[in-house]
């Protein structure tokens, strides 16, 4: 697996999202013969829908995000988004990771695929009204969960990640925040820069076999020079197995790893090859 530092980011937190009430959609599909869960499927036009950034929040709660759903609580008791995304090469995607923080019940459905539910004990969607409640969540709690096994869905260009989140027995509230990424859990970021060092980032699930490459000029980038050229330094195929200490042979390179983090500082002259 080669460590690339853009692409990987499928969906952002911050990025807008297409929302509905539950309850309005539902009068308007059958309104309109259609099924009720058309909206969940890649062609649906969402366009008359309301645009508004993530995350959200809405009705008694004191989690705070991007945008709060105002009739939360009021009129409605489950929201319906809808996400558009690109991926450039499905054959590239190695695993999902979806991080989000969501109250108090979530179903996810991939290209009209469904691919996620919780706070229901398992029922079907199909056995579900719109309107029906969850178990309670608790406040601020991010989590990640694993998607890989619906990598068979995604395809090469245009996906949809539609999402229905419902209040709770106990509290008319609701919270959705929602990061997808693809062979990471968080991706790479280059932070705590200095004239002669950098910190490179990310996280995975599980240990991979990594691939490293940094350089400085752009005329020396990888795809022109192999590993040692001036200005670039490569480690390749390091195990980062979680909660282990990596240094990078040849160099004064160096790897931390504290849960299942890997920081590595990389000198932005010379050559280190592992």
């Amino acid at each position: 697996m080669s460590l690339n530092l853009h692409g990987t980011a499928l969906i952002r937190i911050t990025e807008a999202w297409h929302y509905q009430p539950a309850e309005a959609w539902a009068i308007e599909a059958e309104a309109g013969n259609s099924e009720l869960r058309d909206w969940t499927k890649p062609d649906f036009d969402d366009r008359a829908w309301i645009e508004a950034r993530g995350g959200f929040v809405g009705g008694p709660t004191l989690l705070s995000q991007a945008t709060r759903l105002p009739n939360f609580g009021i009129h409605t008791q489950t929201s319906l988004f809808r996400q558009r995304f690109e991926v450039e090469d499905v054959d590239a995607i190695r695993t999902l990771v979806l991080r989000l923080q969501y109250k108090h019940g979530l179903l996810l459905w991939l290209n009209g695929h469904l691919i996620l539910n919780e706070g229901f004990d398992g029922l079907s969607p199909e056995t579900l009204p719109t309107d029906a409640l969850a178990a309670l969540r608790p406040d601020n709690l991010f989590e990640e969960r694993d998607l890989s096994h619906a990598i068979p869905f995604l395809v090469s260009g245009k996906n949809v990640l539609a999402a229905q989140v419902h209040a709770s027995i106990n509290q008319i509230s609701m919270a959705f925040v929602a990061e997808l990424n693809g062979n990471f859990a968080r991706p790479p970021g280059v932070h705590q820069l200095s004239s002669d060092a950098a910190v490179i980032s990310w996280r995975t699930l599980k240990p991979k076999q990594a691939t490293l490459s940094v350089w400085t000029d752009p005329e020396h980038e990888p795809s022109h020079h192999p590993a040692g050229c001036p200005g670039g330094a490569r480690n390749r195929n390091n195990q980062s197995a979680p909660g282990t200490d990596l240094l990078l042979a040849g160099g004064s390179g160096r790897a931390r790893r504290h849960r299942n983090l890997i920081d590595r500082h990389i000198p932005n002259t010379g050559s280190t090859t592992g």
